[in-house]
């Protein structure tokens, strides 16, 4: 998703907004930026947020489950560094997923 993103940027679309699992872009001038999606699991969404946003990732939207962030700054320390809690998190809401659509 975020290289999907990160490719429409370039292309002069940016994420607007996600509802029902659909987005929505706004047209734009391209620009190179990076994205990064997070499954937001235990922390309230404004608390996120202002972990997120000072130290230079900003808020694009959300879902029930996910958090999009952007940034220009191609340096920028990843709002996730711990691979092994992504993977863990990643797995979590796929299982949700696939339970979801069986039910």
């Amino acid at each position: 998703m975020e290289k999907y993103l990160e490719e429409k940027a370039l292309e002069g679309w940016f994420l607007e907004d996600i509802s029902c699992g659909f987005f929505t872009f706004k047209r734009c001038k391209p620009k190179k930026c990076k994205f990064t999606v997070d499954i937001f699991e235990q922390l309230r969404a404004g608390e996120y947020r202002q972990y997120c946003e000072p130290v230079g990732w900003n808020y694009v939207a959300e879902t029930n489950k996910y958090f999009v962030f952007y940034t220009e700054n191609e340096n920028i320390t990843p709002i996730q560094t711990d691979e092994e809690l992504v993977l863990q998190k990643l797995g979590k809401s796929m299982l949700v997923n696939i339970f979801a659509y069986i039910w």
